[in-house]
């Protein structure tokens, strides 16, 4: 699924988000994380919170592109 990663305001990536990370190491808290790999890197792959990562359509990704 193509997402828009929120990383710096006014400045959006894209990407194929890959899933989701969980990290229950810590006794009474579980953190989740979004793991995304972002276009025109290669097979970087990036590791957001899921509040800075939104799923987005052809067209609403067409209407950031320049």
């Amino acid at each position: 699924m193509r997402v828009k990663i929120e990383e710096r305001p006014g400045m959006p990536m894209f990407g194929e988000f890959v899933g989701l990370l969980v990290d229950d190491r810590v006794s009474d808290q579980t953190d989740i994380c979004a793991v995304v790999r972002v276009d025109g890197y290669g097979l970087y792959l990036k590791v957001l919170h899921p509040s800075k990562v939104t799923f987005v359509t052809p067209e609403e990704e067409a209407l950031h592109r320049p």
